[in-house]
């Protein structure tokens, strides 16, 4: 499965944004993230540095829909985003 990613502008910060990427990446091994918007994906996921959650997701595309993190508490639902979708790809 891939998964399409980006990240907001990072103007206001309030935690560590690669780090969602990177426990996306160990978590899922079986999941592909790519941050080409060019790329065919099965889902996207917009990482934004805070509540305001205002990143660009005209470009965030996919047949299952797409996530947006705001911050470390949003990590439990997209969990539960991506291991809906990995049951449905089997």
């Amino acid at each position: 499965m891939t998964v399409y990613y980006k990240f907001c502008g990072g103007c206001n910060p309030r935690y560590d944004r690669e780090k969602a990427a990177e426990r996306i990446r160990t978590q899922y091994p079986e999941i592909v993230l790519t941050n080409d918007s060019t790329a065919e994906a099965d889902a996207s996921v917009i990482i934004c540095g805070c509540t305001a959650a205002c990143a660009e997701v005209s470009d965030s595309y996919g047949p299952y829909g797409r996530f947006v993190i705001w911050g470390e508490s949003a990590l439990d639902e997209l969990d539960d985003f991506l291991g809906k979708i990995l049951e449905q790809t089997g």
